[in-house]
């Protein structure tokens, strides 16, 4: 997600639990530590065990907005409606059309995957529109020679292999 952000915004700043190989700064985004953490947008992935706690921390501290890729399995659950979705409604729910495989770490053209992600995004001050769905072909459309140094291909299938070999 970073170098397309990066394209996109004037200011990128980021951080993770792990640094990935981008030298990212080690950051516990809950942590009372972070609590001088601000930004006009957080933009992330969450982890999905804590992905309401993250909603809640980034909804507090960004100044223009929130947007999270999700499991779709998010929208659901009761904690969660009482927690996030009673009071606060996304402003806009964009599904994907077709499943975008999301591999730990890495960025795996190869991949394939039977989860569903949407992207959830609050817009501070502004009501919920209408859901959008982006159409079949949005990775082939928008996957640029220039990203496949960031690619690992067959790292899915190499992962699987291990997890085989070890009887998991």
């Amino acid at each position: 997600m970073l170098p397309a952000l990066q394209e996109v915004f004037k200011s990128v700043d980021f951080s993770d639990l792990n640094d990935w190989g981008i030298s990212a700064p080690v950051i516990d985004f809950l942590s009372p530590e972070a609590a001088w953490l601000s930004a006009d947008w957080i933009i992330t992935n969450p982890p999905f065990n804590l992905a309401t706690e993250f909603l809640l921390r980034a909804y507090e501290i960004a100044r223009k907005g929130v947007a999270f890729l999700v499991r779709i399995n998010f929208l659901s659950g009761i904690e969660r409606y009482n927690t996030i979705f009673r009071c606060q409604k996304p402003t806009l729910i964009a599904f994907y059309s077709e499943r975008v495989p999301i591999i730990e770490g890495v960025w795996d053209p190869q991949s394939s995957t039977a989860t569903d992600y949407v992207w959830l995004i609050w817009l501070k001050g502004s009501s919920p529109m209408v859901p959008v769905w982006f159409p079949p072909g949005m990775e082939e459309k928008y996957t640029k020679q220039s990203d496949m140094v960031l690619a690992t291909p067959g790292e899915a299938a190499r992962r699987l292999s291990v997890k085989k070999a070890m009887g998991q």
